[in-house]
């Protein structure tokens, strides 16, 4: 789905069985007016009350927000129970590899549900795609 504001991610939860997963890609620092930045999306999903745990994907790239990105790094008793987001600001080449070989590495290893070594296998083998590249860039991960 594609969300225009926050509370557009309402909707999906209504169904929260039929996904383990949000990949929100979006503004850092949002360069515009209005909701579109990802501390807006973050706060909204973290002050929800009663959402199951899904594996939060962030992606942003060249306006990167460290301090939401930290948070939600950080961040221990909400949806995201496993979390991968950039530490550093990433070319949209690099954040385009990175998540490709991500979700690939993910989905073929872990078909039934997401769990933390999931993960952290997943987004190594996306780091080292990105070192072998010569990609600046940094994602850090909870897990």
């Amino acid at each position: 789905m594609r969300a225009r504001n926050p509370e557009d991610l309402a909707e999906p939860w209504r169904d929260q069985d039929s996904f383990n997963c949000i990949f929100l890609a979006c503004h850092g620092k949002a360069t515009q007016a209005g909701p579109t930045g990802l501390v807006a999306y973050w706060d909204w999903l973290s002050n929800q009350q009663g959402l199951d745990p899904k594996l939060l994907a962030v992606c942003t790239w060249e306006d990167h927000d460290a301090e939401t990105s930290e948070s939600i790094l950080a961040s221990e008793d909400n949806v995201a129970s496993l979390a991968i987001a950039p530490q550093s600001p990433l070319s949209p080449r690099a954040a385009g590899l990175f998540y490709m070989k991500f979700f690939t590495e993910l989905g073929d290893h872990s078909s039934d549900s997401i769990n933390g070594r999931m993960v952290w296998f997943s987004c190594t083998k996306a780091r080292e795609l990105l070192r072998r590249r010569r990609l600046p860039g940094q994602i850090g991960m909870r897990c």
